[in-house]
């Protein structure tokens, strides 16, 4: 007979959220029944462990203002452009890429566009 384990707080909220990434942490910390700063703690220290295995950087353009380049250790190389709280890009990203790009230059959504002609 297997003797049940009891999940901690942090364990309870990493399920819940990888279970539904649509939950804000504020959801999550409800359900939970912690706190909002605590939830979104254990949240961001998840992201930052998943985009940590991999060797990926970010580095602004030298002449061009709010551009971006991502890369990957695999040698790809991806332009960004960041608008505010937007990044546009014309490549295809991973969800890996995106949650990368959200964590480093601090932005809430990334536009996939056909254009290299947006927010020049």
């Amino acid at each position: 007979m297997k003797i049940p384990v009891k999940e901690s707080k942090k364990d309870l909220i990493l399920k819940m959220y990888t279970d539904d990434l649509t939950m804000t942490a504020k959801d999550v910390a409800f359900q939970v029944g912690t706190n909002i700063e605590y939830t979104q703690e254990c949240i961001d220290e998840h992201h930052r462990s998943m985009v940590a295995y991999y060797d990926m950087g970010i580095a602004p353009s030298c002449n061009r203002d709010n551009v971006f380049f991502l890369f990957s250790d695999n040698g790809t190389e991806k332009e960004l452009i960041k608008d505010g709280n937007v990044v546009y890009s014309e490549d295809m990203m991973t969800e890996l890429e995106m949650l990368f790009i959200k964590i480093n230059l601090g932005c809430r959504t990334i536009l996939i566009t056909g254009s290299k002609n947006y927010k020049k």
